[in-house]
């Protein structure tokens, strides 16, 4: 089962009060808005069960239920059920929870989430009528939940990419299970990516590190080809020739070496210093 099947069964799962019922229903109902009428069109049987239980929750008359298939010997069920909305409207709403009921049924009804494990994070919701996503809209704003906004052949397109957020609407919608399971691949994937970028930095630095120690030791090597090695401060002296016996060791290694040890920062000023000396001699 994917990461969206799985979120969605957990949905419909979920015992809610009466006036989160209501307006789940509603929710439902956002991909075929039809003035008057409740009217939810999906795939799937949990999901179309699920509208019925919310109906029979509130003591709404019995939606009617059609059942189509598709074409081909695979064609998969279409489920239709319809329901009066004037048959909810004497009961009462309550404004805390039902933003939050109306998200949970729109995702069921026109929503996917990619899963975790593969890719980038991705969450939308397709609604087919400039009314469905103007209610849609509304409620994402009431929720805190920022989501952006495209147009795919007829239909309004909300959509969210970041993980944060994602996972702040599974919560909203009330997928508890999938958020901790969703949450655990994005914390998996963050400690990856930190390792990634701490092992990139270190590579970096130790090739950085080589390149110098190389070009050191060069610039060492032409002086003492000319014979100028001698001619330097003893103490430039004493560093060119440990690095040249120690042509891979840090410059903190080779302040370590020295009888009288000195500091990464000493060591690096004065082979810097030799290096100055090499340019002079071959400029």
């Amino acid at each position: 089962m994917s990461f969206a099947s799985e979120a969605k069964s957990e949905l419909t799962h979920l015992e809610v009060a009466d006036c989160c019922a209501i307006a789940e229903l509603q929710g439902l109902s956002i991909g075929s808005f039809s003035v008057g009428t409740l009217r939810l069109r999906t795939e799937s049987a949990a999901i179309a069960r699920r509208f019925l239980q919310l109906a029979g929750q509130v003591g709404a008359l019995r939606p009617t239920v059609s059942v189509t298939r598709g074409a081909g010997a695979r064609g998969r069920h279409l489920y239709q059920v319809c329901l009066p909305e004037d048959a909810l409207t004497h009961r009462k709403r309550a404004g805390r929870c039902d933003r939050r009921a109306f998200l949970r049924g729109a995702f069921l009804a026109v929503g996917s989430v990619s899963d975790p494990h593969v890719g980038g994070y991705h969450l939308e919701l397709a609604v087919p009528t400039a009314q469905g996503a103007k209610r849609l809209e509304n409620a994402l704003k009431a929720c805190g939940i920022s989501a952006h906004l495209t147009h795919r052949r007829n239909e309004v397109v909300f959509y969210i990419k970041e993980g944060e957020t994602i996972a702040s609407f599974l919560q909203t919608a009330g997928a508890s299970h999938s958020l901790l399971a969703f949450e655990d691949v994005r914390i998996v994937r963050s400690m990856k990516n930190r390792v990634n970028r701490l092992v990139n930095a270190e590579t970096a630095n130790l090739e950085k590190s080589i390149a110098v120690a190389v070009r050191q030791r060069e610039a060492i090597e032409r002086l003492d080809a000319m014979g100028a090695l001698g001619g330097l401060p003893a103490k430039l002296q004493e560093v060119a020739r440990l690095r040249l016996r120690y042509p891979e060791a840090t410059l903190a290694e080779l302040g370590r070496l020295l009888p009288q040890p000195l500091s990464k920062s000493t060591v690096g000023r004065r082979l810097a210093a030799i290096e100055a000396v090499a340019r002079d001699h071959t400029s």
